[in-house]
């Protein structure tokens, strides 16, 4: 009789103790049970056992993953399969385990995940019986699995992915945006608008730290003739060869804008008005020796 294994002669730690699977006499099918002794003083007074039908263990193990419930006879107590079974099993039973395969399961430590064979392992002991619990699934299915789960994941960075570039686009579009309307098409310089919205900045910060500053204002002699003479196309190279001229006469420093038709203006930080009339003047000579091929010397006013 199961009890049987708790008393004095089979029990002398007077431990509580498991027996392997058996197959209930009374039909109600496979069963563990846990006996544990009595004892008052030294007297040995009994034993107490409670049966525990393996079906409420299948029902813990019916997860998404194969489990195996395995006694220290090496027998499956349960293995999350719903239906009635009456058969008992070992491990070497399972047909995907081989020799081998089973060895390994037994010498993997406990608490780790492995690989044996086709299989990913993860074994789990526990402390309160003498089970092991072995959750065994093929590599395939865990890889699907994984991969399924992922596409959510790699969804949503995707969408993260996509809203970024947007944002960087429209980014990318208003700073142009922005660039195009402060900037003079014809010649490449920044224009009125530009200037405008320096120009407090550089007020301030003259003003602050007790710098000079310094705006000169440059208007092409005559512009309209040479329009009228030699056509728009001639005065636009003759704009075009000026804004180069002043630009290679003036610092990084300095701001160089087209305020429009045949005027340019310079705003020059930490210049006085010698500075000022010196840069002009070397300017106007400039301009003056560089000779257009068609519209021939042109000069400029200063102020």
């Amino acid at each position: 009789t199961f009890y049987s294994v708790a008393t004095p002669a089979n029990n002398p730690s007077r431990s509580a103790v498991w027996t392997d699977v058996y197959l209930d006499a009374a039909g109600k099918g496979l069963m563990v049970t846990i006996s544990s002794p009595l004892y008052q003083e030294n007297l040995f007074m009994g034993v107490v056992s409670i049966d525990l039908d393996t079906n409420r263990l299948d029902r813990f193990l019916a997860t998404d993953y194969q489990g195996y419930l395995v006694t220290s006879y090496d027998t499956i107590i349960a293995d999350g399969n719903l239906s009635e079974n009456t058969e008992i099993r070992r491990l070497s039973d399972i047909d995907d385990l081989s020799e081998s395969d089973i060895k390994s399961l037994e010498s993997t430590p406990a608490g780790t995940v492995r690989i044996i064979g086709d299989h990913f392992v993860y074994k789990t002991i526990f402390s309160d019986a003498p089970w092991t619990l072995y959750i065994i699934e093929s590599r395939g299915t865990i890889l699907l699995d994984a991969l399924i789960r992922s596409v959510p994941i790699f969804i949503i960075a995707i969408l993260l992915f996509l809203a970024f570039r947007e944002v960087e686009f429209r980014k990318k579009a208003e700073d142009q945006i922005r660039e195009v309307s402060l900037t003079d098409p014809l010649t490449g310089l920044k224009n009125r608008r530009y200037l405008d919205s320096v120009m407090d900045k550089a007020m301030y910060h003259s003003d602050r730290y007790q710098e000079t500053l310094s705006l000169i204002t440059i208007d092409i002699d005559h512009f309209k003739r040479i329009n009228d003479k030699y056509g728009h196309p001639i005065g636009d190279e003759v704009l075009v060869q000026t804004a180069k001229v002043i630009g290679d006469c003036i610092r990084k420093a300095d701001v160089l804008v087209r305020l429009g038709g045949e005027e340019f203006e310079i705003l020059l930080p930490k210049t006085d008005i010698l500075g000022a009339a010196e840069t002009a003047e070397k300017i106007r000579k400039r301009i003056e020796e560089k000779e257009h091929p068609r519209a021939g010397r042109v000069t400029a006013s200063f102020g």
